[in-house]
């Protein structure tokens, strides 16, 4: 199908990207999927309350995109927040620190895993209603044009966001408007255990942005950092991105209905597509210098390490060997 004057061009290259750039979206990636794997121990010894949302297998999604921004930008989201705080620059010990509901979390304990905030790095949330943020960074991106600057506001979610009233009705304002809104959809086929096909009639999720007339694009999980990049979102109009992907581990009760509805068929495709493939392809083989840096992956006492499978997958495929 002919694409319209509407659709984005998503590169989906990664060659244009320098080698420190890999570095630190790898670093960023890996401490995300660290961070995770501990939150999962931590909730299943009940020292996390309440929900529990993971981020792992859509790491690079919100690396590549958050990657793009000023200090001076905006980051909102829905409950599965902990990989984007991260991504955003807020620190390790603070997000843990507020799923673990202490004083000294990043929203004094009192926001919890699905209400991360920091106004530091301007991170408005962590929310919990699905679809109840994006009339928010409708909200903000109204704030940015009416005072007259150059900042953008990313508005993360789900796929399956797409099907209710408000998604709608903010999109529809910021079109009218043209507010700074990218509006990111992290399309990881499954919304709250359903399969995709069975919730929408639209299977190409950035679809929904020509109802009004938005400029929308699909983009490579593989290849975030750079297809995001060229999309250039800096226009000062509101558009719709997709990101298709695949989520490995839920925790709580979702853990096992995860589990039935993706195991097995789509396993191969999940292995495929999970975060840290499109880095480590092209470092595989590379020695990368972590000298300086905190030692959270476990490499050797040189502070080097190799990447030699380009599969961040725990327990699945392969993973990292360190030197």
């Amino acid at each position: 199908m002919a694409k319209k004057k509407t659709d984005l061009k998503a590169d989906s290259t990664f060659g244009e990207t320098d080698a420190p750039t890999r570095a630190a979206l790898l670093h960023s990636m890996l401490l995300q999927r660290r961070f995770e794997e501990r939150c999962a121990e931590a909730y299943a010894l009940g020292k996390i309350g309440g929900f529990c949302h993971l981020y792992i297998g859509q790491e690079a999604c919100g690396t590549g995109a958050i990657t793009q921004l000023r200090p001076d930008d905006y980051v909102i989201t829905t409950y599965r927040d902990h990989g984007q705080a991260l991504a955003r620059g807020i620190t390790p010990r603070a997000v843990m620190a507020e799923l673990f509901g202490r004083s000294d979390g990043c929203a004094r304990g009192k926001g919890g895993s699905m209400h991360l905030f920091d106004r530091n790095t301007n991170f408005l949330g962590g929310h919990g209603i699905v679809g109840g943020h994006v009339p928010i960074a409708t909200g903000v991106g109204f704030a940015i044009k009416y005072r007259g600057t150059d900042q953008v506001i990313l508005c993360f979610m789900g796929e399956s966001v797409v099907n209710t009233g408000a998604f709608h009705e903010a999109l529809n304002m910021a079109a009218l408007w043209k507010l700074p809104v990218v509006y990111i959809i992290e399309n990881n086929r499954y919304g709250m255990g359903t399969a995709l096909e069975r919730a929408s009639a639209i299977h190409d999720i950035y679809q929904r942005g020509a109802a009004y007339d938005m400029p929308r694009a699909q983009v490579d999980v593989l290849a975030v950092e750079t297809g995001f990049g060229n999309v250039g979102f800096r226009s000062q109009r509101s558009q719709i991105v997709e990101f298709d992907l695949r989520r490995f581990l839920q925790s709580g009760q979702q853990i096992q209905t995860f589990k039935r509805l993706v195991f097995g068929a789509t396993t191969e495709k999940l292995i495929a597509s999970t975060a840290g493939v499109a880095v480590a392809k092209h470092t595989a083989g590379n020695t990368i210098s972590l000298a300086g840096k905190p030692k959270l992956f476990g490499q050797g006492q040189t502070g080097v390490w190799r990447v030699q499978q380009c599969v961040f997958f725990i327990g699945v495929a392969g993973d990292a060997v360190f030197a």
